[in-house]
């Protein structure tokens, strides 16, 4: 059964990676009643992405390494990131903004690495 469901969920966080990125920029340039959709997105997303590690990870043997320790990363950028905007929401700092936009990023092509190394067998 995972094997049906971790393509369809990688493609899932991949576009909400982007839409989260869209608004996240979105909120910064003063679009702030989108804030509650970005936040809700990402809570959304690290879930997605934990279940998606779960689901590797329990298939550690029967894949390659590298398609697990690929979703790996992508977790632990996706825990820095929600941790980073919780910080935000609660004492803005440019180089926390800063941090978030980076890491935004770094998820992003993270994310796109890890669909190109589980796409090939």
């Amino acid at each position: 059964m995972s094997s049906k469901v971790i393509p369809v969920l990688g493609a899932i966080i991949l576009l909400g990676v982007i839409v989260n990125v869209a608004l996240g920029f979105s909120v910064a340039a003063g679009y702030q009643y989108l804030r509650y959709m970005h936040i809700g997105i990402g809570y959304t997303g690290l879930i997605l992405v934990l279940l998606a590690a779960i689901l590797g990870w329990r298939r550690w043997g029967r894949v390659p390494h590298r398609n697990v320790v690929s979703i790996t990363v992508v977790l632990i950028l996706a825990i820095l990131q929600v941790y980073l905007g919780t910080q935000i929401v609660t004492a803005p700092t440019q180089i926390l903004i800063s941090l978030h936009e980076v890491t935004a990023f770094l998820l992003l092509i993270s994310v796109v690495a890890t669909a190109v190394l589980t796409s090939r067998r």
